[in-house]
């Protein structure tokens, strides 16, 4: 996985500032047990994808947005899903966010974009790849 220049990871064992002109590589060591939360950060943005390494070979990629930002109903529509609205919807948690989350194979690209209500389709401004198409993350 590849982070914008200048953001921050946070894992569980500490923050890490990457340098302002330069993307960082992300890899989890192949040791079982092992399990490493990762979380790309943007400064000053209110979205956030965090990937956590899972059994099999597989990571949990998920996604948060605020509680009321955009308002209405959002979903994560992506080709993870068949790109079929509604499947992978955020739920409201009890720390003021809405959060979905799915689980794919580790070396994953995604292309994902956000469908809010009345067909309101938007981009994750944190993702490391954005074109006419949605967003694209490795994971």
């Amino acid at each position: 996985m590849r982070f914008k220049p200048g953001i921050a990871m946070t894992t569980r064992f500490g923050d890490v500032r990457t340098d302002p002109g330069a993307s960082a590589g992300l890899s989890w060591p192949s040791s079982a047990g092992c399990s490493h939360s990762v979380t790309a950060v943007l400064e000053g943005t209110a979205s956030m994808i965090r990937i956590v390494p899972v059994k099999d070979q597989n990571v949990r990629v998920t996604w948060a947005l605020p509680r009321h930002e955009p308002p209405g109903p959002v979903s994560v529509v992506g080709d993870f899903n068949d790109w079929t609205p509604g499947a992978t919807a955020l739920r409201t948690r009890s720390n003021g966010s809405r959060t979905a989350a799915v689980v794919v194979a580790r070396g994953t690209t995604l292309r994902f974009r956000y469908l809010g209500s009345d067909g309101h389709w938007f981009d994750d401004e944190d993702a490391v790849v954005r074109d006419d198409q949605g967003c694209l993350i490795s994971v």
